[in-house]
Protein backbone atom coordinates (compact mmCIF):
# COMPACT_ATOMS: atom_id res chain seq x y z
CA UNK A 1 0.00 0.00 0.00
CA UNK A 2 2.83 2.34 0.77
CA UNK A 3 4.70 1.60 -2.92
CA UNK A 4 1.81 2.89 -4.67
CA UNK A 5 1.97 6.38 -3.59
CA UNK A 6 5.54 6.42 -3.43
CA UNK A 7 5.45 5.66 -7.42
CA UNK A 8 3.01 8.21 -7.55
CA UNK A 9 5.02 10.81 -5.50
CA UNK A 10 8.31 9.56 -8.38
CA UNK A 11 6.40 10.35 -11.32
CA UNK A 12 5.19 13.79 -10.00
CA UNK A 13 9.03 14.63 -9.17
CA UNK A 14 10.47 13.46 -12.23
CA UNK A 15 7.27 15.27 -14.46
CA UNK A 16 8.35 18.48 -11.68
CA UNK A 17 12.11 17.57 -12.83
CA UNK A 18 10.99 17.76 -16.71
CA UNK A 19 9.10 20.57 -16.63
CA UNK A 20 11.99 22.36 -15.01
CA UNK A 21 14.86 21.15 -17.77
CA UNK A 22 12.05 21.93 -20.24
CA UNK A 23 11.87 25.71 -18.83
CA UNK A 24 15.60 25.84 -18.56
CA UNK A 25 16.45 24.84 -22.20
CA UNK A 26 13.74 27.45 -23.74
CA UNK A 27 15.33 30.63 -21.49
CA UNK A 28 18.42 29.67 -22.54
CA UNK A 29 17.27 29.60 -26.30
CA UNK A 30 15.64 32.75 -26.04
CA UNK A 31 18.74 34.65 -24.13
CA UNK A 32 20.60 33.85 -27.07
CA UNK A 33 18.77 34.60 -29.87
CA UNK A 34 17.92 37.88 -28.15
CA UNK A 35 21.80 38.47 -27.30
CA UNK A 36 22.23 37.99 -31.30
CA UNK A 37 19.69 40.67 -31.94
CA UNK A 38 20.96 42.84 -29.43
CA UNK A 39 25.28 42.52 -30.29
CA UNK A 40 24.20 43.72 -33.66
CA UNK A 41 22.83 47.31 -32.04
CA UNK A 42 25.72 46.73 -29.41
CA UNK A 43 28.34 47.45 -32.29
CA UNK A 44 27.18 51.02 -32.39
CA UNK A 45 28.92 53.60 -30.40
CA UNK A 46 26.61 56.33 -30.80
CA UNK A 47 24.50 55.86 -27.62
CA UNK A 48 24.56 58.83 -25.18
CA UNK A 49 22.74 58.40 -21.33
CA UNK A 50 19.19 59.56 -21.65
CA UNK A 51 17.52 58.49 -18.19
CA UNK A 52 18.24 55.68 -16.00
CA UNK A 53 15.63 53.33 -18.07
CA UNK A 54 16.12 54.35 -21.65
CA UNK A 55 19.64 55.03 -23.72
CA UNK A 56 19.24 56.66 -26.58
CA UNK A 57 21.23 57.42 -29.80
CA UNK A 58 22.05 60.99 -30.30
CA UNK A 59 19.07 61.36 -32.85
CA UNK A 60 16.49 60.37 -30.11
CA UNK A 61 16.35 56.28 -31.73
CA UNK A 62 16.13 54.49 -27.88
CA UNK A 63 18.30 51.77 -27.87
CA UNK A 64 16.14 47.72 -27.69
CA UNK A 65 15.86 46.20 -24.77
CA UNK A 66 14.94 43.29 -26.20
CA UNK A 67 12.62 42.06 -29.01
CA UNK A 68 9.98 44.47 -27.18
CA UNK A 69 11.44 47.75 -26.18
CA UNK A 70 8.05 49.28 -23.86
CA UNK A 71 9.39 52.13 -23.52
CA UNK A 72 5.77 53.88 -22.33
CA UNK A 73 5.71 51.22 -19.98
CA UNK A 74 1.76 49.79 -20.85
CA UNK A 75 3.27 45.84 -20.55
CA UNK A 76 3.48 44.17 -17.14
CA UNK A 77 6.74 42.29 -16.76
CA UNK A 78 5.73 38.70 -17.64
CA UNK A 79 3.39 40.27 -20.65
CA UNK A 80 7.17 41.39 -21.66
CA UNK A 81 8.57 38.21 -21.06
CA UNK A 82 5.63 36.17 -23.12
CA UNK A 83 6.00 38.34 -26.04
CA UNK A 84 9.74 38.31 -26.70
CA UNK A 85 9.60 34.64 -26.52
CA UNK A 86 6.94 34.09 -28.86
CA UNK A 87 8.88 36.80 -30.94
CA UNK A 88 12.35 34.59 -30.10
CA UNK A 89 10.76 31.68 -30.89
CA UNK A 90 9.62 32.43 -34.83
CA UNK A 91 13.09 34.17 -35.10
CA UNK A 92 14.70 31.25 -34.44
CA UNK A 93 12.24 29.01 -36.60
CA UNK A 94 12.44 31.37 -39.43
CA UNK A 95 14.94 34.34 -39.38
CA UNK A 96 12.14 36.95 -39.32
CA UNK A 97 12.91 39.88 -36.45
CA UNK A 98 9.93 41.45 -35.42
CA UNK A 99 10.54 44.53 -32.98
CA UNK A 100 8.18 46.03 -30.73
CA UNK A 101 8.48 49.47 -29.19
CA UNK A 102 6.37 51.57 -26.99
CA UNK A 103 6.70 55.09 -27.27
CA UNK A 104 5.08 57.98 -25.29
CA UNK A 105 4.27 61.75 -27.09
CA UNK A 106 7.34 62.85 -24.91
CA UNK A 107 9.80 60.82 -27.57
CA UNK A 108 8.59 61.95 -30.83
CA UNK A 109 5.59 64.52 -32.71
CA UNK A 110 2.91 62.49 -34.04
CA UNK A 111 3.53 63.68 -37.43
CA UNK A 112 6.86 61.81 -36.94
CA UNK A 113 5.48 58.37 -35.95
CA UNK A 114 5.68 56.65 -39.38
CA UNK A 115 9.45 58.38 -40.37
CA UNK A 116 10.56 58.04 -36.68
CA UNK A 117 9.45 53.83 -36.80
CA UNK A 118 11.39 53.68 -40.43
CA UNK A 119 14.22 55.14 -38.39
CA UNK A 120 14.07 52.86 -35.21
CA UNK A 121 14.13 49.63 -37.78
CA UNK A 122 17.42 51.01 -39.07
CA UNK A 123 19.07 51.85 -36.57
CA UNK A 124 18.62 48.52 -34.72
CA UNK A 125 19.54 46.43 -37.76
CA UNK A 126 16.09 44.83 -37.89
CA UNK A 127 16.14 41.90 -39.70
CA UNK A 128 18.82 39.75 -41.14
CA UNK A 129 21.22 41.96 -43.16
CA UNK A 130 21.38 39.85 -46.04
CA UNK A 131 17.06 39.52 -46.27
CA UNK A 132 15.78 42.72 -44.76
CA UNK A 133 13.13 40.17 -43.38
CA UNK A 134 12.55 42.29 -40.30
CA UNK A 135 9.12 44.03 -39.27
CA UNK A 136 8.72 46.92 -36.76
CA UNK A 137 5.46 47.73 -34.72
CA UNK A 138 5.25 51.08 -32.88
CA UNK A 139 2.68 51.85 -30.23
CA UNK A 140 1.97 55.12 -28.99
CA UNK A 141 -0.92 55.22 -26.61
CA UNK A 142 -0.53 59.08 -26.14
CA UNK A 143 -0.60 59.61 -29.90
CA UNK A 144 -3.17 57.09 -30.20
CA UNK A 145 -1.33 55.50 -33.17
CA UNK A 146 0.05 51.73 -34.42
CA UNK A 147 2.65 51.82 -37.17
CA UNK A 148 3.40 48.03 -38.91
CA UNK A 149 6.21 48.24 -41.09
CA UNK A 150 7.45 45.49 -42.79
CA UNK A 151 10.93 45.39 -44.61
CA UNK A 152 11.41 44.75 -48.47
CA UNK A 153 12.68 41.01 -47.95
CA UNK A 154 8.88 39.99 -46.63
CA UNK A 155 7.05 42.14 -48.84
CA UNK A 156 5.46 38.93 -50.83
CA UNK A 157 4.52 37.61 -47.62
CA UNK A 158 3.58 41.05 -45.78
CA UNK A 159 1.48 44.17 -47.99
CA UNK A 160 0.12 46.92 -46.91
CA UNK A 161 -2.81 45.45 -47.38
CA UNK A 162 -2.73 42.57 -44.86
CA UNK A 163 -1.39 45.20 -42.39
CA UNK A 164 -3.86 47.35 -42.40
CA UNK A 165 -6.41 44.10 -42.02
CA UNK A 166 -3.98 42.74 -38.52
CA UNK A 167 -4.25 46.45 -37.29
CA UNK A 168 -7.74 46.97 -37.78
CA UNK A 169 -8.95 43.28 -36.97
CA UNK A 170 -6.35 42.55 -33.95
CA UNK A 171 -4.76 45.13 -32.76
CA UNK A 172 -7.75 48.44 -32.84
CA UNK A 173 -10.79 46.30 -30.93
CA UNK A 174 -8.15 45.34 -27.90
CA UNK A 175 -6.13 48.99 -28.12
CA UNK A 176 -9.65 50.45 -27.64
CA UNK A 177 -10.71 48.27 -25.00
CA UNK A 178 -7.35 49.15 -22.95
CA UNK A 179 -5.90 45.60 -23.33
CA UNK A 180 -2.67 47.04 -24.97
CA UNK A 181 -0.71 44.06 -24.78
CA UNK A 182 -3.87 41.57 -26.40
CA UNK A 183 -3.56 44.28 -29.28
CA UNK A 184 -0.28 43.79 -29.82
CA UNK A 185 0.13 39.90 -28.82
CA UNK A 186 -2.96 39.25 -31.01
CA UNK A 187 -1.28 41.40 -33.90
CA UNK A 188 1.97 39.35 -33.29
CA UNK A 189 0.60 36.09 -34.01
CA UNK A 190 -1.56 37.52 -37.09
CA UNK A 191 2.14 38.48 -38.24
CA UNK A 192 3.47 34.64 -37.73
CA UNK A 193 0.93 33.02 -39.28
CA UNK A 194 1.12 35.25 -42.43
CA UNK A 195 5.36 35.01 -42.28
CA UNK A 196 5.88 31.32 -41.06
Amino acid sequence: MLAQPLTQMNRIVKATYLLLLVTLVSSQSLLAQSADFLARVEKDEGYVKATNTQIAYKDGVPKPINFVSDYENLFKDSEEKELNKIISDFEGKTTVEIAVITVDATMVSKDDLDGYALKVAQKWGLGKPEKDNGVIILLSLGHRTLIMRGGSGIANRLNNTQINEIVASKATPQLKSGAYFLGIKDSVLALIDLLK
